[in-house]
């Protein structure tokens, strides 16, 4: 449950002025906590997050890049969950959305590729 946890607080850091749909979260058991398995997940979902003070672009972006993650580890450790098609369908929609409110802000949409944040140092 984790894993959910950290991608929802993504979303939600990453929201534009554009509304995205949030995967859904109310299983308690399943493929959300079957995810919690994959270290390097939970690993990029604790560190991939852009400050506030980026652009919108810049979250998009990141999120995409979280998202296509979070489909990978369902992918290959949770197609056996029951509602593994639900959640997988839900954290697509996001991405989905998330791409076209990149595109809709983008002076170039070319830039709308998935890109996890790295903090400068």
């Amino acid at each position: 449950m984790k894993i959910k946890t950290m991608i929802a607080a993504t979303l939600v850091a990453g929201l534009t002025p554009a509304t995205l749909p949030i995967p859904i979260f109310s299983a308690v058991a399943g493929a959300n906590q079957c995810m919690d398995q994959d270290a390097r997940l939970a690993e990029i979902a604790e560190n991939a997050k852009p400050p506030q003070s980026a652009s919108s672009i810049v979250h998009m972006t990141n999120l995409m890049y979280v998202l296509d993650e979070a489909m990978k580890t369902l992918d290959r450790l949770c197609t056996h969950e029951a509602d593994y098609a639900q959640v997988r369908e839900s954290y697509q929609a996001a991405r989905d959305q998330a791409f076209e409110n990149c595109k809709a802000l983008a002076s170039n949409p070319s830039i709308c590729v998935p890109t996890r944040y790295v903090r400068p140092y």
